[in-house]
C-alpha cells in the first residue's frame, strides 16, 4: 500500500513537471506578450498637403487608409504600450511620440508608425488610419497587423507579413503578397 502511494505521488509529480515545462517552453512563447487595456496610450494627429504617391509603413498594428473629401492627408497613430518590468510610464510615453513619422517629397508622402529599437522590453502596438483624396496611389508595409484599403484610392500596392489584407474598389492596379493571412480584394479591376 505505502509502495503504491510512492508510485502515485511520483507519477503525479512527474506528470505536473511535465505539463509546467511544456506550458514554460513551449506555449508560453506562442501567447500574445500583452493582455488588456495599454498601460499608456498617445494619439497622435498630422495633416500634410496632398501629394501623387503614399507610402505607409508599420510594424506591430492595423494599417488603414480611406479615403475621405478634404484636399489634403490626414493622419491619426494611436500608439499604445503595455509596460513591462524596468520601464516608467514617462518614458513609454516619450517613446510612442517619437514612432510616427509624416514626411513628403518628390510627390510621396511617407508614414510610419515603427516600434524605437531602444525599447526590445516594451510591448507596442502601432495603429495608423490614413486618410487621402480620392485616386491617391498607396502602398503599405506592415510586417505584423491587418491591412485595410478603402474604396477610391488609385493604384494600390500591399506587402505584408503576418497581415489580413483587405482592399475595396480601387481605381487602379492592385498588387498584394502576405506572408501569412488572407486577401479579400472587392471591386478590382482585372486584366486580360
Amino acid at each position: 500500500m505505502q509502495r503504491t502511494l510512492v508510485r502515485s505521488f511520483l507519477a503525479a509529480l512527474f506528470t505536473a513537471a511535465a505539463v509546467y515545462a511544456f506550458v514554460i517552453g513551449v506555449l508560453a512563447p506562442l501567447l500574445p506578450r500583452a493582455i488588456g487595456a495599454p498601460d499608456v496610450q498617445v494619439v497622435r494627429r498630422e495633416r500634410i498637403e496632398a501629394v501623387p504617391r503614399v507610402a505607409a509603413t508599420g510594424a506591430d498594428g492595423a494599417v488603414r487608409i480611406r479615403t475621405h473629401d478634404a484636399a489634403d492627408i490626414a493622419v491619426e497613430a494611436v500608439l499604445s504600450a503595455h509596460l513591462q518590468s524596468g520601464f516608467a510610464a514617462d518614458q513609454a510615453r516619450a517613446l510612442l511620440e517619437g514612432m510616427l513619422t509624416v514626411e513628403s517629397a518628390d510627390g510621396v508622402a511617407a508614414i510610419a508608425a515603427l516600434p524605437p529599437d531602444e525599447a526590445p522590453f516594451l510591448a507596442v502596438e502601432a495603429v495608423l488610419n490614413v486618410f487621402v483624396p480620392e485616386g491617391t496611389h498607396v502602398s503599405v508595409e506592415n510586417r505584423n497587423g491587418n491591412v485595410f484599403i478603402g474604396r477610391g484610392c488609385g493604384d494600390v500596392r500591399v506587402a505584408g507579413g503576418n497581415a489580413d489584407i483587405e482592399v475595396h474598389a480601387p481605381r487602379g492596379d492592385v498588387w498584394i503578397e502576405t506572408t501569412n493571412g488572407r486577401v479579400r480584394a472587392l471591386d478590382v479591376r482585372a486584366r486580360t
